[in-house]
């Protein structure tokens, strides 16, 4: 950390006070579009109160930032067919610092969740609790996280939706902790986060490894380089905003018409501009229409694929076989304390816990399969 000089420490005055507070007030109100803020503006809230010289000069370099990227906007553009609009699907990631406020050694949580690939949901906020191993500060990330994903998919049932949600995390050691059932190590750790290692058991939230370079929540937990920012602001559906051609031609054809007509002819303007903006909007519903007949392709070929057929009719005639049945759905269990799944319930390796069988319909990500009953 960069050592602070008698200026840098220097409290603000009335007037640049309040200019400080204007700064960040404004940054927290364009905060939902703008996810590549959320650190920043986190780190300057937290001096509201009594900011310095130094904290000023984070504000201006803040406020650069903001001016060379006042182009950037958030696109919405969900990724899902329409075979998957009956279940939803719910991606939530997070990330964690370790004792990165130098004053408070409190780390920090990044989380963001995507709803069918668009961003929903990004935040960051400081741990208040005080966390020894950088493990045990992901898991905190991690709860926050999973509360989160329960909040967005309780709005879902709702609205009559149907959600599955998988989380992605960066730390290894995390998922183990999470997937374990109990402290473990960690004894020192408080009951309320523990709720976080039922869901993974029960299968309702899985959690997978994600590498650290892919982790979209990097820029919600540290200040990080051009090229990580870059992929982050992929992520979150930031991008440079550029006009689509029927815009342009929206909106330039009537200046030119204008021009070029006289001064009572009006009407005709009027009728001209009223036209441009219908073909507008008809070559927008054209996209809107080829994009559903894409998504009507892709479906019909999923349901092609699943139903192991070629056409709308079985060929039955000699030398042709019908296609095959479709198959059971698959069902695993495993136990409380163990550390594998089974696809059969009387198998040896689950027979012999002492603890309470669990079914499952969907196949437990975080344990490895049984190496007696696994069927590839």
């Amino acid at each position: 950390m960069k050592h602070l000089t008698e200026h840098d420490e220097k409290l603000l005055d009335p007037a640049r006070h309040s200019l400080f507070r204007s700064i960040v007030g404004k940054a927290q109100w364009i905060l939902r579009t703008r996810p590549d803020l959320l650190y920043s503006v986190k780190e300057l809230s937290r001096q509201l109160c009594s900011p310095r010289e130094v904290d000023m000069v984070a504000a201006k370099r803040m406020v650069k930032y903001l001016w060379h990227t006042r182009d950037f906007v958030m696109g919405i553009n969900p990724q899902a067919a329409l075979w998957q609009l009956f279940t939803l699907k719910l991606d939530s990631a997070s990330d964690s610092d370790w004792a990165g406020c130098q004053a408070t050694r409190c780390s920090t949580s990044g989380v963001m969740l995507w709803l069918c690939g668009a961003l929903v949901t990004a935040l960051c906020r400081t741990q208040t609790v005080k966390a020894l191993s950088s493990p045990e500060a992901e898991y905190y990330a991690c709860s926050i996280a999973f509360a989160e994903a329960k909040y967005v998919m309780s709005l879902m049932m709702d609205w009559g939706l149907v959600g599955q949600c998988i989380h992605m995390t960066d730390s290894s050691s995390a998922i183990v902790h999470a997937s374990r059932l109990g402290l473990g190590g960690i004894r020192h750790m408080e009951v309320r986060y523990l709720w976080v290692q039922g869901e993974i058991r029960s299968g309702r939230i899985p959690i997978k490894k994600v590498p650290g370079l892919e982790n979209p929540t990097d820029i919600a937990t540290k200040h990080v380089d051009t090229e990580t920012m870059i992929k982050c602001q992929a992520a979150a559906g930031l991008r440079r905003w550029a006009p689509s051609t029927g815009l342009v031609i929206a909106l330039v054809l009537p200046v030119v018409t204008a021009a070029a007509s006289d001064n009572d002819e009006s009407v005709g303007c009027g009728f001209v501009l009223a036209m441009c903006f219908a073909i507008y909007g008809v070559c927008q519903a054209g996209l809107f229409a080829a994009a559903a007949l894409r998504s009507m392709g892709t479906t019909i070929q999923a349901i092609r694929v699943a139903t192991h057929t070629v056409g709308t009719q079985t060929d039955t005639t000699i030398g042709h076989e019908p296609p095959t049945a479709a198959r059971a759905p698959e069902r695993f269990f495993m136990s409380q304390r163990g550390d594998c799944y089974h696809q059969r319930s009387d198998c040896k390796g689950l027979a012999t816990r002492t603890t309470e069988m669990i079914e499952v319909a969907s196949r437990p990500l975080h344990l490895r399969p049984c190496s007696k009953c696994h069927v590839d």
